[in-house]
Parts: structure tokens; C-alpha cells; sequence
């Protein structure tokens, strides 16, 4: 099972703020981590079927 120190670490990853609280035991924070979708992509699918849906131009 993975350390604290490296769950919180491996939360950076995906985008999560320092301030970002996990609930539950590891292998529960562990799920929530592996699960994250990062901001950044989420943006871009999201921009990406706005677009798509009219006549808006994709900007990043």
C-alpha cells in the first residue's frame, strides 16, 4: 500500500490544490487520485464539445 507522503504527492499530479482534502483510508484516497481527471483536460473535452455542438470557435 502507498505511503501518506506519496498520496499526497501523487495528488499533485492530476491538478489537486495543496489545500485539497482526501476522505477515507489509502486505498480509498489511493481510488480518488487514480480516478482524478486533470483540469486541464477536462477543460479541453469540454471546450471541445462546445464546439462541436455549434457554431463556436474552440479557444485555448
Amino acid at each position: 500500500m502507498p505511503s501518506d507522503a506519496h498520496l499526497a504527492y501523487a495528488g499533485e499530479d492530476p491538478g489537486f490544490p495543496d489545500s485539497w482534502e482526501f476522505v477515507g483510508g489509502k486505498q480509498s484516497v489511493a481510488r480518488q487520485i487514480g480516478n482524478a481527471v486533470p483540469a486541464k483536460l477536462a477543460q479541453a473535452v469540454g471546450l471541445a464539445l462546445v464546439s462541436a455542438k455549434g457554431d463556436v470557435p474552440l479557444d485555448f
